[in-house]
C-alpha cells in the first residue's frame, strides 16, 4: 500500500511540475497520449517502439522553434536476456529548420547504462562509434565522456556540425543528456524516473540554443 501511495504522489508531483513548466514556457499540457489512438504527433527518435507509455505530453513554441516534451517508460530485455526490467527517459524534442537532410547521430555519455547503448546497436546496427578524429582532434575530456555513434560515412559531416569548439559546452551544459538528430529533428534524453523543473529548464534552453547552432551550421556543409 505504501508503495502505491509513493507511486501515485510521485505521478501527481511530477505532473504538477509539468504544468507549471509548460505555463512558464508556452507549452500546453496533454498529459498521457495513447500512440495507436490519440492524434497527437508522437515524440519519435530512438526511444520510441509499438510498447512505450507516453505521459505528461506537452507542446509548444520556444525560441522560434517547435517543442515537444514526454515522459516515457518502456521496459527493455537487459543483456542477459533474463528479464525485462522498466526504463524511464525525460525526453524534449525540436523541430529543426534547416532542409538539408542531416545524418543520424547520437552522442550519450559515458554515464549512461549499458542498456542504454545495447538498445542503440540492437535497433541500429548501422550505427558505430566514431572517433571523432577526421577533421581535428577533439579535446580529451570531450572524448572522455562522451560516446559518439553515427554511420561510418557520414563522419565528415557529423564532425562539421559538432566541431571542436562545442567541446567544453557539451560537456558542461549537457552533462548527462543523450543527443540524437533523427529526420531533422533534435532530441535530448534524461535517463530520469522522474522530471524536475531544473532539468526540464536546462533541456528547453539548452535544446533550443544547440538546435540553432545546428541550423547555422547546416548552411555551411558542402553537398
Amino acid at each position: 500500500m505504501n508503495e502505491i501511495v509513493h507511486r501515485l504522489t510521485d505521478t501527481q508531483t511530477g505532473r504538477r511540475i509539468v504544468k507549471r513548466f509548460g505555463d512558464e514556457y508556452g507549452l500546453v499540457y496533454f498529459g498521457y497520449v495513447d500512440q495507436f489512438q490519440d492524434e497527437h504527433e508522437i515524440v519519435r527518435g530512438m526511444t520510441m517502439s509499438h510498447k512505450h507509455h507516453d505521459t505528461n505530453y506537452s507542446v509548444g513554441s520556444f525560441n522560434n522553434y517547435d517543442v515537444m516534451y514526454v515522459q516515457r517508460a518502456d521496459s527493455h530485455a537487459p543483456i542477459t536476456k533474463l528479464s525485462r526490467r522498466p526504463h524511464t527517459w525525460q525526453i524534449m524534442s525540436f523541430d529543426l529548420h534547416t532542409r538539408r537532410e542531416l545524418p543520424h547521430v547520437l552522442i550519450g555519455r559515458q554515464t549512461h547504462s549499458d542498456q542504454f547503448y545495447a538498445d542503440i546497436l540492437t535497433r541500429y546496427p548501422h550505427m558505430k562509434r566514431l572517433s571523432m578524429d577526421s577533421i581535428a582532434m577533439h579535446k580529451a575530456d570531450f572524448l572522455q565522456h562522451h560516446h559518439v555513434y553515427g554511420r561510418p560515412v557520414d563522419t565528415v559531416t557529423i564532425e562539421h556540425i559538432f566541431t571542436t569548439s562545442l567541446d567544453d559546452l557539451l560537456t558542461k551544459h549537457f552533462a548527462g543528456l543523450a543527443i540524437e538528430i533523427s529526420e531533422n529533428v533534435l532530441y535530448l534524453y534524461a535517463e530520469r524516473s522522474k522530471p524536475t523543473h531544473s532539468l526540464l529548464d536546462a533541456m528547453i534552453k539548452n535544446g533550443t540554443w544547440l538546435a540553432g547552432h545546428i541550423d547555422t551550421i547546416s548552411k555551411t556543409i558542402d553537398d
